[in-house]
């Protein structure tokens, strides 16, 4: 028998390496703390660049370098 694919039955689908330490209710609540205070501009998100459309390659290379800190945007 083979490894279960995408459509498998045999239970929840888990993404090697990731765990989540707090159950669902306490990750739910601060997320929506989070959205509040993003909300109230109490917080700030961090672009690293933002970049024309054709400068796709050169983004892609500082996200594959780790090169970046914070979002790197691509405009149409």
């Amino acid at each position: 028998m083979g490894r279960a694919g995408p459509g498998s039955r045999r239970g929840p689908r888990r993404r090697p390496g990731i765990t989540f330490a707090k159950p669902d209710t306490e990750q739910r609540a601060d997320a929506e703390a989070a959205l509040a205070a993003l909300a109230a501009g109490r917080l700030t998100p961090r672009i690293h660049a933002a970049l024309p459309l054709q400068d796709a390659p050169l983004a892609h290379a500082d996200l594959e370098g780790r090169r970046n800190v914070g979002a790197v945007l691509l405009k149409p």
